[in-house]
């Protein structure tokens, strides 16, 4: 009667502790999203269920996050991690590292240093396994691509050399093409012309010679760049000379598509003529650049706004300032170097012609941006190394977390298996020896009470060591931190000091030319170091006009406005990360100029503004639901020159459509 008793009992407990782990693990396994997020994605790939997601369907809707609004990139960030976590849960090698790759690239939208870790951790999922060899170079590589946005250029160059070697070993010529390019414009950027050459040149060496495809044209081009700054940067006339011979082997030839290139071609033998100081033979070939049959088909480097920038500057030297304000106006604040470039210009001209006070005015601007260009150089190199010494820091704590979870868990088990070995002894005592071995069973119960106390007790022990430990490398960091700070700049001008002092003591010349420049670098140095500590968590000046801006303004002034709607769909991470400072200024005033007219002529309800890039290739369109007007009688008015004129000012092309049913202003430029 007692066992009986006993076994009902148990069944008692056991059944509804099953019954609600079931439906936990339904609900987990089932996830759903909300009805505004089901409404709002586009038909061609919704869910059969919104309320029930099969792994395919979660892993479409976090990579196709991109295609609806941003206000739901939260439910889109819990199924992510819920990706994840299936990733981390499963044993199935191919499952976690698609899993986790799906997760990654969502979160390369949103959140830069999740996502390397994500891509990190599918990496770690690859391993040295040759089966997973592609999906560990497509990580490789990805990673190298959020490395160079972020300009952690030290880190994107050593994830690309991970991918030339990988590619190499799987004969996979396509990504080991781009991955030699992806080098070559980070070296280009950093400076080392020697090295982008070098690569560009094992680029060149992949492409058919004798096929002359537009790749190879471009390579050609880009090495013509490599040696027009070779000559600039070592001021050898030799390099300056290979320019040109690559220039004149493009325009001898006769494919149909060579004029693509010519624009790209004469920006850039201007460029080297205006370094020479040749400046009335740069200002012709600038004019030659700008000519419209080749700007409206240019597929390479420059673009009409380059082209007058150096045109501009040309005239300077012929004493033309004409348009010099509304050119320094529409250059971004950052922009040190192009700044320089024109101060320079200025203040030479006016020492020239013997306008001192002019000359001294622009030479003091002309200084001016020099320093802070190189302060912006020290800075994103000091900005990398801090990112890099963060990252560090956080694997080590989520190392000494996952290390302390697992001694958890370890813990935990020894606890569980220590209960139930235990309670199925004293479950065989109650049973068998109810009646002989009582004492017995009261001595076993209370020695079980004593070993659950004690692995309590070795468990708090464990946790209070290791807090204690992490308590002391906290402290560790701390003081290095604070020496850093108190060493570094008394140190540097300790040193400039000492540097001052030996030139004061140095008898020739060359040993004091050469004090004198390490004390100017140690004062750049010791510049720098302060302008960064000081200035490392400044915000960035944002830009005037701002395109996205200016459409969530709109949408939300009119959005529950009876008469006129006007609705936004803007690819925003594609403005942010595409659009230059004259592209926002010029497409912001055509969006605001042809919704003011969608508003005051056309008596328009609703109002669509949409924008999308595709191939390097931004696409807008402007819709209205107005009365519309006669497009060909409108043509010669102010209003459309002056909207295709602004377009044509960023090298795109606009094209307006207009009836009884409405008015679609739609155009595209290249980004």
């Amino acid at each position: 009667m007692v066992i009986k008793k006993n076994i009902n009992l148990m069944k008692l407990i056991v059944k509804p502790v099953l019954i609600v782990m079931a439906f936990c693990i339904c609900y987990c396994a089932n996830a759903q999203i909300s009805d505004s997020l089901y409404a709002d994605w586009p038909a061609r790939i919704k869910p059969v269920n919104p309320h029930s997601l099969s792994e395919k369907e979660k892993r479409l809707l976090v990579d196709s996050g991109y295609l609806i609004k941003d206000k739901f990139n939260k439910e889109l960030d819990l199924l992510a991690e819920q990706l994840l976590k299936e990733a981390d849960n499963s044993s199935d090698v191919k499952f976690k590292i698609s899993n986790t790759l799906f997760a990654a690239h969502f979160k390369a939208r949103t959140d830069m240093a999740t996502a390397i870790r994500n891509f990190k951790t599918a990496a770690r999922y690859c391993g040295d396994k040759e089966a997973y060899s592609p999906q560990l170079l497509e990580t490789y590589f990805t990673i190298a691509l959020i490395y160079n946005e972020d300009n952690m250029n030290d880190s994107a160059i050593s994830y690309c050399f991970k991918v030339v070697d990988l590619a190499r070993k799987l004969n996979d010529k396509k990504n080991l093409f781009n991955c030699y390019k992806l080098i070559c414009d980070i070296y280009m950027v950093l400076g080392f012309y020697d090295k982008a050459n070098h690569y560009n040149d094992i680029t060149l060496g992949m492409l058919e010679k004798s096929d002359k495809s537009s790749e190879y044209v471009e390579r050609k081009i880009f090495k013509m760049r490599c040696f027009k700054n070779l000559a600039a940067a070592k001021s050898n006339l030799n390099y300056a000379d290979s320019a040109v011979q690559i220039a004149n082997t493009i325009f001898l030839e006769t494919r149909k598509d060579s004029m693509y290139y010519y624009s790209s071609v004469y920006l850039v033998l201007g460029q080297l003529n205006y370094e020479k100081g040749n400046y009335r033979k740069a200002l012709d070939y600038y004019d030659s650049s700008m000519m419209k049959e080749y700007v409206t088909k240019a597929r390479y480097f420059g673009g009409p706004w380059m082209q007058q920038f150096y045109k501009s500057i040309c005239l300077i030297w012929f004493g033309n300032y004409k348009g010099v304000n509304r050119l320094l106006d529409s250059i971004p604040g950052t922009s040190y170097n192009l700044r320089r470039l024109i101060y320079e210009a200025l203040y030479k001209r006016s020492a020239a012609v013997k306008n001192w006070r002019a000359a001294y005015s622009y030479y003091q601007d002309f200084i001016h941006n020099m320093e802070m260009m190189k302060v912006s150089e020290s800075g994103n190199l000091l900005a990398e190394a801090m990112q890099q010494n963060t990252i560090t820091e956080k694997q080590m704590q989520i190392t000494a977390l996952e290390n302390s979870n697992l001694l958890k868990e370890k813990a935990q088990v020894r606890l569980v298996t220590g209960a139930v070995v235990t309670g199925m002894i004293l479950l065989m005592a109650i049973v068998i020896l109810t009646a002989l071995y009582r004492n017995a069973q009261t001595k076993r119960y209370s020695e079980r009470q004593l070993l659950t106390a004690e692995l309590y007790r070795m468990e708090a022990a464990i946790h209070d060591e290791r807090q204690l430990q992490l308590d002391n490398i906290a402290a560790q960091r701390k003081k290095i931190a604070e020496d850093m700070h108190d060493e570094v700049s008394s140190g540097m001008a300790a040193f400039r000091f000492y540097i001052i002092d030996l030139k004061s003591k140095a008898v020739q010349k060359e040993t004091i030319s050469i004090l004198s420049e390490l004390e100017a670098e140690a004062q750049v140095l010791y510049q720098q170091a302060r302008d960064f500590m000081k200035n490392l968590n400044a915000s960035k000046p944002a830009d005037s006009y701002n395109v996205y801006d200016l459409a969530e303004q709109l949408s939300g002034k009119f959005s529950n406005e009876r008469l006129l709607v006007i609705r936004n769909n803007i690819d925003r991470k594609g403005v942010e990360q595409y659009f230059t400072g004259p592209m926002h200024y010029e497409l912001y005033l055509v969006i605001k100029e042809t919704v003011a007219n969608s508003i005051k002529h056309a008596g328009a309800t609703l109002v669509d503004i949409a924008i999308y890039f595709k191939n390097h290739t931004c696409f807008f369109s402007i819709n209205d639901n107005g009365k519309g007007f006669n497009v060909a009688a409108a043509s010669n008015g102010l209003g459309l020159k002056s909207i295709a004129n602004r377009i044509q000012t960023i090298n795109g092309d606009i094209k307006v459509r207009s009836n009884n049913s409405g008015t679609v202003v739609e155009g595209f430029f290249p980004v």
